[in-house]
């Protein structure tokens, strides 16, 4: 009964992880097609911990350090957003993608984690991005690009140990007051002629706010359950959504780096799909 139990939790954590890799996708996209995506992400994080605030009884975490870590967590994601908004010109996009792609795993390691599963597909993980690596030619050109690899890092240890103790509205509460702040006096400060958005502008970060929450929520309660480099392959799969979705809108890559998506997705379904069809035969057993 306890590895049935155990197992459901997995699968449960799998499934989160999948809503919220699809989040993601869909609030990187809101942001994009914004009129003026800081702006909207700054007031999106307002919005999303008014409503995690609405959500919670008790707001406080179950350790004093949490909020500390909370607090770097923040730093280091507001600053990774703003250095590559700011400094875009300076920065090959393609580079800071395939950090993206390396940096859970890179946090697995850093946390031990990988002592808990020995299955293959931290292979899938690392092969994926060797593939992009090679077909998009990535090349560092700016101090940073190694500076957000970093960022990454530090943003996806502190998530993945907060996960594990604190609950996860708490957790999104805290980071979306966090990161609206630390974003508005980071580009605010680099760049004073931020503007405010008016009118009909504020319909995006009203969307937006909710996904937020969506996307951090079903994130950290999936990843407490799920295994470490499963849920890194899952969301790693929000990669390739987005190069299906660029595509359509008129960006161009190369046939390696497409059809290393479409496996790397249709590995990680059938992965997913065996795993649920495994679930449903120790019920029955």
């Amino acid at each position: 009964m306890n590895n049935v139990n155990s197992y459901s939790e997995t699968s449960k954590g799998n499934l989160l992880v999948v809503i919220s890799a699809i989040s993601y996708v869909f609030a990187l996209y809101l942001i994009k097609l914004s009129p003026n995506g800081q702006m909207t992400l700054i007031i999106g994080n307002l919005i999303s911990c008014f409503i995690a605030r609405m959500l919670v009884t008790d707001k406080k975490l179950n350790h004093k350090s949490s909020i500390y870590l909370v607090f770097l967590w923040s730093i280091a994601y507001s600053c990774s957003y703003s250095i590559f908004s700011i400094f875009a010109k300076d920065i090959y996009a393609p580079t800071i993608i395939f950090f993206k792609l390396l940096s859970p795993y890179v946090a697995i390691y850093i946390l031990g984690e990988h002592k808990i599963e020995k299955n293959g597909i931290r292979y899938l993980i690392l092969g994926f991005a060797i593939i992009y690596f090679v077909s998009n030619g990535i090349k560092t050109t700016s101090i940073w690009e190694l500076a957000i690899f970093l960022l990454f890092i530090v943003s996806m240890s502190i998530n993945r140990k907060l996960s594990k103790s604190e609950s996860p509205m708490k957790l999104s509460m805290y980071l979306s007051l966090f990161n609206f702040f630390n974003i508005y006096l980071i580009t605010h400060f680099i760049n004073p002629d931020l503007y405010i958005i008016s009118g009909t502008e504020y319909i995006w970060p009203i969307v937006l706010g909710p996904v937020i929450i969506a996307t951090q929520f079903t994130y950290l309660k999936g990843i407490k359950y799920a295994l470490p480099f499963v849920s890194v392959a899952i969301l790693n799969a929000s990669v390739p959504l987005t190069i299906f979705i660029d595509s359509t809108l008129g960006n161009s890559f190369s046939i390696l780096t497409i059809i290393s998506a479409v496996i790397y997705l249709l590995i990680v379904s059938f992965m997913l799909f065996g795993q649920l069809f495994e679930g449903k035969k120790r019920l029955l057993n």
